[in-house]
């Protein structure tokens, strides 16, 4: 359950968990569950609203820019793909949104492969 947040999948929970909340979460491999790490820990900061920082990318600006960047055909992993399209002046990128991006919007452009953790085009 994701508590009535539309869009949100097991996939970007996953994400969010393992780096944004990494040092705050665990994750028991054996129950495939997440708990804080600290219950004591202060809570995180709440994220800013859209006005008090840059607007968000806009999603399909970011699959045109990875179609247009997986052009030579090599794969690359969402980190290589944030960091070469923020340096081409897309803000607002980390390696969880294009992830998610790559996925959803992509799931027919694009393979994932988990071992060596790459993007490439199909």
């Amino acid at each position: 359950m994701n508590g009535g947040l539309v869009g949100v999948d097991k996939k970007l929970v996953n994400s969010v968990l393992t780096t944004l909340g990494k040092g705050r979460f665990s994750y028991d491999r054996i129950t495939y569950t997440y708990a804080l790490s600290n219950p004591d820990a202060p809570a995180a900061p709440a994220p800013t609203s859209q006005t008090d920082s840059a607007p968000a990318p806009n999603r399909d600006a970011v699959l045109a820019a990875c179609r247009k960047l997986f052009a030579d055909g090599l794969p690359r992993t969402a980190k290589e793909i944030a960091a070469e399209l923020t340096r081409q002046g897309m803000a607002g990128l980390d390696k969880a949104l294009i992830g998610s991006v790559l996925m959803r919007e992509g799931k027919e452009l694009f393979t994932y492969d988990r071992k060596s953790y790459t993007y490439s085009p199909r």
